[in-house]
């Protein structure tokens, strides 16, 4: 059974219907898909491998089907942010499938946020999971969104992009915010300002794109430099493309 096949489940789940005890089987590998077949459950001591990513309703399956070990560390759960949460909170299925892999990977597929419950919902995941880089996917929201996620150090690898149409110097904090909660690539483009402001971005090889109202000196290019790497546009139509 290793990797199992569908007719592999096929025969164990015949097993399992034509018997009062419990199955054994040392240990079994196959896809999501195919072990999500499986109708054994929790009275039953298989020890399953996931060799690739699972859905929530997958992961929550192959989870039912054993009192034993589930290793989803191939692939962890890959699916939409409407199946990973619960309104503002984390799905109860997924935190089944956390109870059998306590460190798995939660890769939210292509979303653009349009409520603060998501955004809670994204937090309660994060707050829920340990390691590096634990968290993924990529999320496109407004700033006033995004900078409501919260930091968990190295935990959180999303892409963000920050759909506004630029972001004015008085909200480079909030920007600031959002590059702080992330190991992944934030990209952004501010509105055209001075140097000075510019500057007070933090320094980050995100795609952060520049327009410089003023004209500044050597020392300030390169500090602009440190804080992006995206298109820098100078006054008299100089550019910087990192």
């Amino acid at each position: 059974f290793n990797p199992a096949t569908a007719q592999n489940v096929t025969d164990i789940n015949t097993v399992n219907a034509s018997s009062s005890g419990t199955v054994t089987i040392a240990s079994i590998n196959g896809t999501a898909a195919i072990l999500s077949n499986l109708t054994t459950d929790t009275s039953d001591p298989l020890t399953l491998t996931v060799n690739d990513t699972a859905t929530v309703a997958q992961g929550k399956a192959i989870a039912g089907a054993t009192s034993g070990t589930v290793d989803l560390s191939a692939g962890g759960v890959t699916d939409d942010l409407s199946n990973l949460r619960d309104g503002t909170s984390i799905h109860a299925d997924l935190t089944t499938i956390k109870s059998k892999d306590a460190d798995i990977i939660v890769t939210i597929n292509t979303v653009t946020l349009s409520s603060a419950a998501e955004v809670s919902a994204i937090n309660s995941i994060a707050g829920s999971l340990s390691g590096a880089n634990r968290l993924k996917g990529t999320v496109t929201g407004t700033l006033a969104l995004l900078d409501d996620l919260n930091a968990h150090s190295s935990l959180v690898n999303l892409d963000l992009t920050v759909s506004d149409a630029t972001i004015a110097s008085g909200s480079i904090s909030n920007l600031n915010t959002v590059m702080a909660g992330t190991t992944g690539t934030v990209t952004a483009t501010m509105a055209s300002m001075t140097s000075g402001n510019l500057t007070s971005l933090s320094t980050s090889d995100n795609q952060v794109s520049m327009t410089v109202s003023n004209k500044p000196g050597v020392e300030a290019i390169s500090g602009l430099v440190d804080r992006t790497n995206a298109t820098i546009t100078f006054g008299d139509d100089i550019t910087h493309s990192s």
